[in-house]
């Protein structure tokens, strides 16, 4: 498998969901500025008194209004076609896998229960391979909830996956991680120490994790 082919195309996945999630947002704002401003103007042309009021009690706000709208509406077009793609600040390959564990990919079916911003980060997962893990012996419990523990992190990450998975064999445990994904979360919420949480997540399943954290 071509990790670095791999990695560009997670890239440019979550590059089209991002742009196309900012693509909607601009056109939901455009859609509300413009029905309010044409309102304006349909009113500055309907009765007397609004003519009056619109268009020269308040022509200033009107005019002000009205440019604003357009302006706010360029700025975010702009937006959209400068729009670049996120460059991955963490120093690990966001494939790497725990030690003696295979990577695989990710069965059509599971990708598609996530959130479309999760499905670039989950496109394969990580299994402890049966030949070097007693799998029966493996710990299946995810940390204990939020405040109860010393790796919130770790628990919060167990509960976006999890709550999208009906099947707990395609749900994060000791037997089953998204490297891609908790790869992502560590930039995300340890851009000083990118490698933190997974470290937990070796720790809380008691698994090697040489090329990610050195100390387990």
């Amino acid at each position: 498998m071509e990790l670095t082919s791999q990695q560009d195309k997670l890239l440019e996945e979550q590059y089209q969901v991002n742009r196309t999630r900012m693509f909607k947002g601009t056109i939901a704002i455009s859609v509300v500025y413009g029905v309010i401003a044409l309102f304006f103007v349909l009113l500055m042309f309907t009765t007397q008194k609004s003519k009056e009021l619109l268009g020269v009690d308040l022509f200033a706000f009107s005019v002000t209004f009205i440019a604003g709208v357009l302006v706010i509406i360029t700025m975010l077009v702009i937006q959209i076609l400068t729009f670049k793609k996120e460059v991955p600040r963490s120093g690990f390959d966001i494939y790497q896998c725990p030690d003696y564990w295979e990577l695989v990919q990710t069965p059509t079916n599971v990708i598609n229960r996530f959130p479309s911003e999760m499905r670039p980060y989950v496109q394969y997962t990580c299994k402890p391979s049966p030949k070097v893990y007693d799998m029966n012996g493996l710990v299946t419990d995810r940390p204990s909830p939020v405040g109860a523990n010393p790796q919130p992190q770790l628990d919060t990450v167990y509960s976006e996956v999890n709550a999208t998975q009906p099947n707990v064999n395609d749900q994060m445990s000791c037997k089953l991680m998204y490297p891609g994904y908790m790869a992502y979360k560590d930039g995300k919420l340890n851009p000083n120490q990118t490698n933190r949480m997974r470290c937990d997540y070796a720790s809380f399943c008691k698994t090697p994790w040489s090329t990610v954290c050195t100390n387990t």
